[in-house]
């Protein structure tokens, strides 16, 4: 686009007109510092970019190929940051990364207009969250690799599910200050919240936790990350331990008082991690070594489950079953959730009397007798704890209305393997392993836990650690 020129020019063109003598892209682009091509593939040819400036920025945008294949643009200028608008290669230039989010905030402020401020603020947005910290919800968005600001990651990823929370919210904001929107948001952190639960699924069901750990006195929760370089005990084969265990470290300082609640279990074995918390923390009043037991929970598109102990016990007792179902009803209880447990088996309401069957049946009577006010009952299949109406027919007096939330397995094998199938089949977000039964708040998580993992169970552990702090006041 050059003065003089008559043909193919139209008002889109004019703006662009340039007073010039060049009159081809090898004319144009010795020096400069930006290609921004929405032409044909192939136009841009890798002889070219070699008379560009230093670290120039490429963005070859038409689709399906590119004016230059990215591999090509890098063998000739390895300084180059290349964009394109395919997501087969990094840095996408594409509109999907804005405009769902640009709506969102719009609608969600009921903006008259999507004014040149709203579109700055997304644009900002975008830029901003390029540049934050690698995370591990940033890494599930790019096949599990952890992008980091650079050439190869200047644009988020529009799968990137943090889009909506930085986007949304700083497009309502621009909105409300430029006067455009009708229905102006007053409570930004409410609102960030709100858009946050389409991204953790966990957020409703911890709020209640998060709600609770926030009113809580403070509270000191030992993460194994803050641990190194702690030593303190005075025999010598317990410093060898706190030299070599940060487990026992920090099960130390809970039960010295200086911490409140510990969580651990990032490295190593599950099993080894729990002897050090049995024998340092040990089991609160009541509850015998043997008695601790986790509880995991489920949550999928189809609701919330927990069950029940699916790392702890190999193969627990009829009085160690409904041990452990009382403790995981007191914890559910602490997520706002009234808890409906069934004692699961393969025999539905005395069908069958093997061993495991009976022990699931005796349980079922213990519980009703220690904990009345449960809702509890078993033997029984897993389709009749989740199916009200099957349950009527095969068994019209149950003691359990509605469908069971807290599932009550006969053994550690059959409540792993359930807990790894669903969530597999029902990509289900897993909060947990809660240990239950501990003297103080103790955690143990597993290597795959995500960052958010650790925040729900820090969470969690804070509550608790609150709740044991006003059962001492009370008594004393």
């Amino acid at each position: 686009a050059h003065k003089g020129r008559v043909e193919e020019m139209d008002r889109w063109k004019d703006p662009y007109v340039k007073d010039t003598e060049a009159r081809t892209l090898a004319d144009v682009l010795p020096g400069a510092d930006v290609f921004l091509g929405l032409s044909a593939a192939g136009v841009l040819k890798p002889e070219l970019l070699h008379h560009m400036a230093p670290k120039p920025l490429i963005l070859a945008l038409a689709n399906p190929n590119p004016e230059i294949m990215p591999e090509a643009a890098r063998a000739a200028r390895p300084d180059a940051m290349i964009c394109t608008g395919r997501s087969d290669f990094p840095n996408q230039v594409n509109n999907v990364l804005c405009f769902p989010y640009i709506f969102r905030g719009a609608l969600d402020c009921g903006a008259s207009a999507i004014n040149e401020e709203m579109k700055m603020a997304a644009v900002r947005a975008i830029a901003a969250l390029a540049r934050e910290e690698p995370s591990d919800v940033a890494a599930r968005a790019y096949s599990g690799e952890t992008p980091i600001f650079g050439p190869e990651f200047l644009i988020p990823s529009p799968f990137d599910p943090r889009l909506i929370l930085r986007i949304a919210p700083a497009v309502a904001k621009a909105a409300c200050e430029t006067g455009v929107a009708t229905r102006p948001i007053t409570d930004f952190a409410a609102y960030i919240d709100k858009l946050n639960r389409f991204v953790f699924r966990s957020g409703l069901v911890m709020k209640p936790v998060f709600s609770m750990a926030k009113t809580s006195s403070a509270k000191r929760v030992i993460l194994l990350i803050e641990l190194a370089g702690r030593r303190g005990v005075t025999t010598e084969a317990a410093r060898t331990m706190v030299r070599t265990d940060n487990t026992v470290i920090a099960a130390l300082a809970l039960k010295r008082g200086d911490a409140d609640a510990m969580v651990c279990g990032l490295e190593g074995r599950f099993e080894r991690h729990l002897r050090n918390v049995t024998l340092i923390i040990g089991p609160r009043a009541g509850i015998r070594d043997r008695d601790l037991s986790t509880l995991s929970m489920l949550i999928s598109q189809r609701g919330i489950i927990f069950l029940t102990d699916t790392h702890v016990s190999v193969d627990p007792t009829a009085e160690e079953i409904a041990e452990m179902t009382v403790l995981a009803a007191e914890e559910i209880q602490r997520f706002g959730i009234e808890p409906k447990a069934a004692l699961l088996s393969h025999s539905d309401f005395g069908s069958r009397d093997s061993p495991s069957a009976v022990k699931m049946r005796q349980a079922a009577a213990i519980l009703a007798r220690i904990a009345p006010d449960l809702q509890c009952d078993g033997e029984m299949h897993a389709d009749s704890a989740l199916s009200e109406q099957l349950r009527q027919r095969v068994y019209p007096h149950s003691r359990l209305k509605g469908e069971a939330n807290l599932l009550v397995f006969p053994n550690l094998d059959s409540a792993n393997i359930t807990l790894t199938a669903l969530r597999t089949m029902m990509d289900a977000l897993h909060v947990g392993p809660i240990l239950l039964g501990t003297d103080s708040p103790a955690h143990i998580l597993t290597p795959s836990v995500t960052s958010r993992g650790v925040v729900n169970m820090t969470a969690l552990a804070v509550v608790e650690a609150a709740h044991k702090a006003q059962a001492i006041v009370d008594l004393g």
